[in-house]
């Protein structure tokens, strides 16, 4: 009967109309890819704004391509990811906590009274309202504001000053008075920005993979590549047959897990200027190198590659630190490290605490060697203080502690002994 029918059908029909779907779906998806290479790389990366794990691996798969990704920049890219030139223009509001609709306006004020001359140009000339505090500061650790100021410090460490400079201009411009002085004009000179010493390498591409969620302009392993002659880069890890390899990169993340049998493992993912890769330890392995697997630390594994069903899985069997701290003078500094910090600091108030949390929350994601606990000292009262320990284990090399002090609340830094 009619039953006999749909459950003949039901066999084969939804898989036939599917592989034909998909088949053309491939087609047209490769035409693009092959022939509007760029064209098509911004638009998928349209399509995930929001997903930094998929953008990483687009950024990947246009470096393989030849195809140009022109890090975010308040004067040349768009809100949305862009082409200009044979090149993929970085989204602006793909860039962490700025916000889409914001980068947008910030896209129209440029359009429709020229690029920006200066960050104070910048700071005059947008809503404040609309771009608040904690995109100004990840405008400036993505490198946004290169083009008007290359110091990116300065500019995260004046975020403050740069809001209430575009507050004041907006007051400015929505109390329409008539000047004292007639139809002269007043010149209202802008504060100047406070100085502060510019990043190292390492810092700033830290402080961009804290906004940008990837390393973009640059990866810090770049530096090691000629000591990286016989290393497998993560690009030629899934065509690379079963066998003992040597990878290296920056650790990224950590998971450790318990098996029913009681036995602890860990997920370790790390990131090569090629992209990135998972590997897991096993518990003795894990147990004899946990120290070295922090997220920044840059180390070199020796893996064993099986192969199943087409996808590779890698096992640690050895772990060193890149950076060779037994030969080198760090190796002494890492021997003593301190066991935490002391941040003590000027006052306390909501405001305060958030932006202070809120600059430990990114530097986690900053390269570093040394970590411990951190203890904030808070005055109540002339008289009064209160401390807390932060929970968790923090970054506490030397290059984080200069930018935990660029904080405008932070009185004193002090180290606390082993």
């Amino acid at each position: 009967g009619i039953f006999d029918l749909v459950n003949e059908f039901a066999g084969y029909g939804f898989n036939k109309s599917h592989a034909a779907a998909y088949a053309m779906i491939t087609f047209r998806t490769a035409y693009l890819k092959a022939l509007h290479t760029t064209e098509f790389l911004a638009a998928i990366m349209s399509l995930d704004l929001a997903n930094v794990e998929k953008l990483a691996q687009f950024y990947q798969e246009a470096k393989r391509m030849d195809v140009e990704i022109v890090p975010p920049c308040i004067n040349r890219s768009q809100a949305d990811f862009d082409v200009e030139d044979g090149a993929v223009l970085y989204a602006l509001g793909a860039l962490k906590n700025v916000g889409l609709e914001a980068m947008r306006h910030l896209v129209d004020v440029r359009e429709a009274g020229g690029p920006f001359v200066s960050v104070n140009d910048f700071a005059r000339r947008i809503d404040m309202r609309q771009v608040n505090k904690r995109a100004i500061e990840n405008l400036a650790r993505a490198g946004a504001f290169d083009c008007v100021e290359p110091n990116r410090a300065m500019v995260l460490k004046n975020a403050s000053l740069i809001q209430n400079i575009g507050t004041l201009a907006a007051k400015e411009r929505d109390s329409a008075q008539v000047s004292l002085f007639g139809d002269a004009t007043v010149e209202v000179k802008d504060p100047d920005l406070e100085w502060t010493e510019p990043w190292s390498q390492m810092e700033s591409l830290g402080h961009e993979l804290g906004a940008v969620g990837f390393y973009l302009g640059g990866h810090p392993l770049d530096e090691h590549m000629d000591k990286l002659s016989g290393v497998m880069l993560a690009e030629r890890l899934e065509d690379a047959g079963a066998g003992n390899y040597s990878v290296a990169g920056v650790v990224m993340k950590k998971q450790e897990r318990v098996s029913k049998r009681g036995k602890r493992f860990a997920f370790v993912e790390l990131s090569d200027p090629t992209g990135d890769y998972e590997i897991l330890f096993s518990e003795n392995v894990l147990s004899a190198h946990r120290d070295k697997l922090v997220a920044g630390s840059i180390i070199a594994v020796q893996v064993k590659a099986e192969k199943n069903e087409g996808e590779t899985r890698l096992f640690a069997d050895g772990v060193r630190m890149l950076t060779g701290m037994s030969e080198s003078p760090e190796a002494e500094k890492m021997q003593s490290a301190p066991a935490g910090l002391t941040i003590r600091l000027r006052r306390a108030d909501i405001e305060t605490l958030d932006e202070l949390k809120a600059t430990l929350e990114s530097l986690r994601n900053t390269p570093y060697q040394m970590s411990g606990y951190i203890e904030l000292i808070i005055p109540l009262n002339e008289k009064r203080e209160a401390a807390w320990r932060l929970d968790g284990r923090w970054a506490i090399d030397p290059s984080i502690r200069k930018a935990i002090k660029a904080n405008s609340a932070v009185e004193t830094i002090s180290e606390i002994a082993a």
